[in-house]
């Protein structure tokens, strides 16, 4: 994790240096092996540096290109920079980072370049000669980017507080995003919780020239290649465990200390029994318990720990302890979120034992379908022609139901019963409903429903 800034001013209204460096005094905890500025003319770059490869000074960033004087500010790591440092071998490589290695690719392959990175990644590129400004977010918007526009300046950074801390963005909440937030527990990009803020979509890049912002789609997880129905079931077994293995050992790569996140769950099971295979030493591996036996898996978690020989730490999560490091944990929270004590807590203890670098089980659930709302989905596809129904009929069926029992579960059963069609993308958005639009509308009447961040069409695309 490092953090990234930069600050273009077509018209010179603001002193650079000064804006960047607030930016960056901002995330120091984003960084705190290396800090680097770089400015010309119109624009102004700023990095704070967590070393994970190629721990020397020639890893610091910003970096320039001596050849074009392209200049970036990245966050991130690109698992397969050592197979693109081999295809762009006409390049004059001076350093051993995946930072250069994207430097690299967009000189020979210009925004295309993004197509050929597999990683996590968040990055800024200034092209000296076209005076363009690329920036490029990776495939499922793992590394943050956040940027504001208006009056002939272009400001990002990782953190929405750092975009805060310039003083060039009034403090004004989106009240639009307050009910994504009441609604799902997140807020779902583009938009932020700030009013004017925005992040850059997953899986995007974006070109700034001249005061206009062009985003552009690089991948689309629709466009995925299917597997034949006459595959057999080997062969697929075969095929995802060839995959999982490859992007296992592509995070593993590092320069310093690394572990796992084990819950005890399949997910971060299957993780750590993969990242056992390719280890040379015994893999360090972290817990979280919990008092109420209800929400704790620390018993599967010490039997995958014992079974590959990790060296485990377990940390036991209290309510005291949690009520204690609340402030704390709330005081580090960038976004609102409902998740997040339990990582804040499992990550400062890896920190404190010396390690950098953690995987964990994160997006299985959405790979292997493990949610209980894809199941429920699948199950009520049977019954798919209920929907077809005129929703005049459908409506008058929900308010039966609604003089019958009224209760949250009834509330969600005559919501799905009301869907316009029966699409996973609305039934997905209905069960990740945390407060419906009523219960919002009597907690505060005030804040605007009209849009739904999770339906909109950039969010997740229509079939």
């Amino acid at each position: 994790m490092c953090g990234i800034a930069g600050l273009i001013d077509i018209k010179h209204q603001y002193d650079k240096e000064e804006v960047v460096t607030k930016m960056m005094n901002s995330m120091m905890h984003r960084g705190p092996d290396a800090s680097g500025f770089w400015s010309e003319r119109d624009v102004a770059f700023g990095h704070r540096r967590l070393s994970i490869i190629d721990l020397s000074s020639g890893g610091n960033q910003p970096k320039q290109d001596p050849t074009n004087r392209n200049t970036i500010t990245f966050n991130g790591e690109i698992y397969n920079y050592k197979r693109l440092r081999k295809q762009l071998n006409q390049y004059h490589f001076i350093t051993n980072s995946d930072t250069e290695v994207i430097l690299a690719a967009y000189a020979t392959w210009g925004f295309d370049c993004v197509k050929h990175l597999k990683g996590q990644f968040a990055f800024a590129i200034w092209d000296e000669k076209k005076k363009l400004l690329f920036i490029a977010r990776d495939h499922l918007g793992e590394k943050p980017f956040y940027y504001h526009i208006s009056d002939c300046i272009f400001i990002f950074a990782s953190e929405i507080r750092a975009l805060l801390s310039s003083e060039l963005i009034e403090r004004k909440v989106s009240k639009t995003a307050v009910v994504d937030y009441l609604k799902y527990q997140s807020v779902n990009g583009p938009h932020t919780i700030v009013e004017g803020v925005q992040c850059l979509p997953a899986a995007s890049y974006g070109v700034y020239q001249q005061g206009n912002l062009n985003i552009h789609n690089y991948w689309n997880q629709r466009e995925l290649e299917e597997i034949s129905k006459k595959t057999f079931y080997p062969e697929v077994l075969e095929k995802t465990r060839y995959l999982f293995s490859e992007s296992v050992k592509g995070q593993m790569q590092s320069d310093v200390p690394l572990g796992a996140f084990l819950s005890g769950g399949i997910d971060s099971s299957a993780i750590v029994a993969m990242m056992a295979e390719h280890a040379t030493d015994a893999v360090h591996t972290f817990n979280v318990s919990f008092e109420d036996k209800r929400f704790d898996e620390s018993t599967f978690a010490n039997i995958i720990a014992k079974k590959y020989n990790t060296n485990h730490t377990q940390i036991d999560l209290s309510p005291t302890v949690l009520l204690d490091k609340l402030p704390e944990i709330m005081g580090s929270a960038d976004v609102p979120s409902g998740d997040g004590p339990n990582t804040y807590m499992i990550s400062q203890a890896v920190r404190e034992r010396g390690l950098t670098v953690a995987l964990s089980g994160l997006g299985g659930d959405d790979l292997f379908v493990g949610y209980t709302g894809f199941m429920r989905y699948y199950n009520l596809q049977k019954y798919s022609a209920f929907w077809k129904l005129p929703l005049s009929i459908r409506k008058s069926i929900s308010n039966v139901l609604h003089l019958l029992k009224q209760d949250n579960a009834t509330n969600k059963k005559r919501a799905l019963i009301e869907l316009n069609h029966f699409s996973l993308e609305e039934f997905y958005a209905l069960t990740r409903k945390v407060f419906s639009t009523e219960e919002i509308h009597l907690l505060a009447p005030q804040l605007d429903q009209k849009t739904d961040f999770l339906l909109e069409k950039h969010v997740i695309p229509s079939q």
